[in-house]
């Protein structure tokens, strides 16, 4: 059984926690759109270079160079 300055100790940790967990949350979601703009464009370089690489494939076709 736990005494009361031990649960009083508990309550105070308790109501602490209660108020970083918002801060918690608001701190996870900001890191989360960080990583989401990351991706983003990390994902446009690559589509940029896919469009570059395309167009000096076509401009082989065309000038008879593929194959």
């Amino acid at each position: 059984m736990l005494t009361k300055p031990q649960l009083d100790t508990m309550l105070a940790m308790v109501r602490l926690a209660e108020k970083f967990e918002p801060m918690a949350e608001q701190e996870a979601a900001q890191l989360q759109r960080k990583s989401d703009a990351e991706l983003v464009d990390i994902l446009k370089r690559i589509d940029d270079r896919i469009v570059e690489l395309a167009h000096d494939y076509a401009r082989e076709l065309v000038a008879g160079g593929a194959g």
